[in-house]
């Protein structure tokens, strides 16, 4: 037998020696390796751009339909809801947008407030169908939750929507998750109702995180289940243009380096919402 021989036929002997005297321990290892990888992949990564034709289409309120849209502060409508908002009006549905803090959190109330009704005036929305609850910014999960829930109550009373689009129960901000939790919570005494919700702040979403009005906003994986279904609102290229400007018009809030590079993510091709009754 040549020496290259006897040596391959040694390698060979010594790693079958090494993998059956510490097999569970490669076995664990391999496995460890494994699940950090996915858990990695999950908890950063989002769906491929390709995955959006897999997205079914939400349902978009006709003519004479009512539409709330409920948001947290000042700029949410555009980032998540304002292709929904247009093509909403242009159906002649009626849109109603509850807002639901003072926005008072940086002592600058005032700025928000004429930013937001920049945005309102932007997106044609009637003044009189805009609610504003004025409740502390950034601790609405410290207030009575009877409170919240008694505000949108008596709105849902008396608008009596078709649809009403609210923050996701994910969303990691917590006045957008107080506020999700409780109109959830509240929406399940109106099945007629047809609800969604969106996702505005997920750690790793969007992804990339910039300004690219060509591609698409897709789901993070880690919060794809098989117990809600993320669905897609398509945007027209003026439907996107004027979102953009929309977010672009929120100059107090691009003034933080962490806000100047989430806000233009939203500036894209599709809107995405979660539905779970579908």
């Amino acid at each position: 037998m040549s020496t290259n021989n006897q040596l391959k036929t040694k390698i060979k002997r010594n790693l079958k020696e090494l993998f059956s005297k510490h097999k569970k321990l490669i076995i664990l290892f391999i496995g460890l390796s494994g699940f950090l990888i996915f858990s990695f992949l999950q908890h950063t990564q989002v769906l491929p751009q390709k995955a959006i034709s897999i997205l079914s289409d939400i349902k978009v309120p006709m003519k004479n339909e009512k539409i709330i849209f409920i948001i947290p502060h000042a700029d949410d409508e555009a980032l998540a809801c304002s292709g929904l908002i247009q093509r909403s009006i242009k159906n002649n549905a009626n849109v109603y947008i509850v807002l639901v803090t003072d926005n008072n959190n940086k002592n600058i109330k005032n700025k928000r407030y004429l930013e937001f009704f920049n945005s309102i005036n932007l997106h044609k929305i009637d003044t009189k169908n805009v609610f504003m609850l004025n409740r502390p910014d950034k601790k609405i999960s410290q207030i009575d939750q009877t409170i919240l829930i008694n505000d949108l109550s008596s709105i849902l009373f008396s608008i009596n929507p078709d649809f009403v689009i609210y923050p996701s129960v994910f969303d990691t901000h917590t006045d957008h998750r107080a506020i999700g939790q409780t109109t959830l919570e509240l929406l399940k005494h109106y099945p007629k109702i047809r609800s969604y919700s969106y996702l505005i702040h997920y750690k790793y979403f969007p992804r990339p995180m910039k300004y690219l009005k060509n591609q698409f906003i897709t789901p993070p994986l880690s919060l794809l289940s098989f117990n809600w279904e993320w669905q897609k609102f398509m945007l027209t290229s003026k439907e996107r243009d004027l979102k953009c400007e929309a977010i672009f018009s929120y100059k107090s809030q691009l003034s933080y380096s962490i806000l100047k590079k989430l806000l233009p993510s939203f500036c894209r091709l599709n809107e995405l919402y979660i539905n779970y009754d579908f």
